[in-house]
């Protein structure tokens, strides 16, 4: 206890310490050897000769990712293939053993892989929502004239170690030292953990839905609500899973959820179709939690748990900071008792995460060493999603300005048009006829004798009238 008071310095998350910690101090057996694996999701910046560099003075280099700049040509192969085999062959070149997706004869598992995803939007076509939108910044106008590339880079099967995380660093601090890189709210950085071939345990994976159901609330908090509210696979369980059916009250879905999945759930079968995307099937029904890969027969010896919410980085302190924080829940649902978890959890569903924060959480799942740096990082979070609010709602406010401005420019275009097709009558062209003649006062009895309409003033009429 006293080395846990050392680390968290957290008044907050000492006084639960004294009280909670010892939740992960009762492990029936000892933590299971897991790997893990992760995905680096990014759009890596391209530029054929023909076009200027914006940042000449940068020296990553941007030329070499297109291959018109080389003249490659194949038969079969598309142009991305060359994109990805020149990212493998610089990567192997730095020691870094790596090789393009769906070469063959296929490379040992122990090289990273560099694949394509179109999913993955150049930073100027992507609003707080993923979606496209046109360059409205300088900024943005200038990341417009580069050719992006939807690029992932996926490590190979570690065992979990310091080693292994080392190694996920270095290259992340390669890849931004070589390449021009751009990570945003379409792409994402996601975590396997497995236990070698044998993928994990009913137990090991009903407790790890149990504690991200229950805590839910403050682990969303790391990723902020711009990443999760709108993009179809990281979405939670509270909301949008087959648990969110249980009962009508939204409120009572999180209690009735950690009953259904500690007592009606009898096998993984259970498990993925409560935890499923609510309506979906398939590829589909892939969550912010999936245990899509512990249920799949394809043989390609993937038998992890994924964790699929956070924004993409290659920040190494953000990649290995997630990454422990994802193990470590794996390693805390494998060893903990059953019983004692859902005590606990049953007295916490009700939480928010103003009452118990995520460095709370860390410090009772066995992962002190990371509540500072989540509280933090939940802090610093607010901060931006607050900005992207406010700048939400000016950029609505001049949206519905612009809207109102052109609707007021038709309504007066359509009043003219009215107006020239209106046939004119005797007195209004004799009005017009008016303006171009020379003026006499004239007597309005006489114009209501000429016109027959109604006159009440004196008014100015051309000599040629009289």
């Amino acid at each position: 206890m006293p080395h846990v008071q050392n680390i968290l310095t957290t008044p907050s998350t000492i006084d639960m310490v004294k009280e909670d910690f010892p939740l992960h101090n009762v492990c029936t057996r000892d933590k299971a050897r897991l790997t893990f694996g992760v995905e680096l999701e990014m759009a890596i910046a391209s530029l054929p000769n023909s076009k200027e560099d914006p940042s000449p003075d940068d020296p990553r280099d941007i030329r070499c990712l297109t291959p018109s700049n080389s003249g490659w040509t194949h038969p079969t192969q598309p142009k991305i293939f060359y994109t990805l085999d020149h990212i493998a062959r610089v990567l192997t070149e730095a020691g870094i053993p790596s090789s393009p997706e769906g070469v063959q004869p296929p490379p040992p598992k122990s090289h990273w892989v560099v694949a394509e995803d179109s999913t993955i939007l150049a930073p100027h076509c992507t609003s707080p929502h993923g979606s496209f939108v046109e360059p409205n910044s300088a900024e943005e106008d200038e990341a417009a004239m580069y050719d992006y590339k939807g690029i992932e880079v996926i490590t190979p099967a570690f065992f979990y170690s310091t080693a292994a995380l080392n190694a996920i660093r270095q290259t992340c601090k390669f890849l931004t030292s070589t390449f021009r890189i751009n990570t945003n709210i379409s792409s994402g950085l996601h975590v396997h953990v497995g236990n070698q071939s044998q993928g994990l345990s009913f137990k090991t994976t009903r407790n790890l839905f149990a504690t991200v159901l229950t805590f839910e609330p403050q682990i969303d908090q790391i990723h902020g609500k711009y990443r999760l509210r709108d993009n179809h696979h990281t979405r939670g369980l509270r909301a949008h899973s087959e648990l969110h059916t249980l009962v009508e009250n939204e409120e009572d879905v999180a209690k009735a959820g950690l009953y259904h999945l500690m007592h009606n759930c009898k096998n993984k079968e259970d498990l993925a179709e409560a935890t499923k995307a609510e309506g979906n099937s398939g590829w589909d029904s892939r969550m912010g939690y999936s245990m899509s890969n512990l249920m799949s027969n394809d043989g390609d010896g993937k038998i992890t748990f994924e964790f699929r919410q956070h924004i993409a980085s290659v920040d190494p302190d953000v990649v290995e900071n997630w990454t422990r924080f994802c193990v470590g829940l794996v390693e805390f649902a494998d060893s903990v008792d059953s019983a004692v978890l859902e005590d606990f959890l049953s007295r916490h569903i009700g939480d928010t995460p103003e009452t118990f924060g995520i460095g709370k959480v860390c410090a009772a799942v066995g992962l002190p060493h990371l509540a500072e740096y989540y509280t933090q990082r939940v802090r610093e979070q607010k901060a931006r999603d607050a900005a992207t609010e406010r700048e939400e709602w000016i950029a609505a406010r001049e949206l519905e300005k612009r809207n109102a401005q052109a609707k007021r420019e038709q309504d007066a275009e359509a009043k003219k048009k009215r107006a020239a097709k209106k046939k004119p009558s005797f007195f209004s062209l004799f009005r017009r006829r008016a303006n171009d003649a020379p003026h006499v006062e004239v007597d309005p009895r006489l114009i209501h004798h000429m016109t027959g309409e109604p006159t009440t003033s004196w008014l100015e009429y051309p000599m040629s009238y009289l």
